[in-house]
């Protein structure tokens, strides 16, 4: 007999396909202009950051982790071996949205000028995204020993009245 889509495994398919949406569908653009005035001494940088979203990129990555995401919703649903495998794909998982975040909300734009131009860069440092990541797989580890099935519930129906 075949297993029923579990909440867990739809939530893990719509939960990895945001993800990859997002990672794959959403862009940054850097550039900048140096505006120099009657002495050299006096340059003006303006940096410039622009978010780009692309709507077929997105679909891409949410039809790309739709599938996947139910694999690890489905490791994560059984119990044993295969659970706690799917235990460990689900703390990885815990760590990439970690490295999201993190290069989220620590990023930060840089300006370096030189005689004849100007560099921009924008993104978190490699402290930053490697703490991100470590935070994410812990919390994706604690989240998916929590939330782990249990196999004495699962017989709960067969226990003679």
């Amino acid at each position: 007999m075949q297993k029923p889509l579990t909440p867990r495994i739809v939530s893990c398919a719509v939960i990895v396909g945001v993800l990859f949406a997002s990672s794959i569908g959403v862009g940054v653009s850097n550039s900048g202009i140096v505006s120099n005035s009657e002495s050299e001494a006096n340059l003006l940088a303006t940096p410039s950051v622009q978010t780009v979203f692309s709507p077929a990129f997105a679909l891409l990555g949410f039809c790309l982790g739709v599938p996947i995401g139910g694999a690890i919703g489905y490791l994560w649903d059984h119990t044993g071996l295969v659970g706690a495998f799917g235990i460990i794909v689900v703390s990885l998982l815990g760590g990439f949205v970690g490295l999201m975040a993190a290069s989220l909300f620590g990023a930060v734009t840089r300006v370096s000028i030189s005689d004849t131009a100007m560099s921009v860069e924008h993104g978190a440092s490699d402290g930053v995204m490697i703490g991100g990541a470590v935070l994410g797989t812990v919390l994706g580890t604690l989240c998916a020993w929590w939330f782990r099935p249990v196999k004495g519930t699962a017989d709960l129906h067969k226990v003679p009245a």
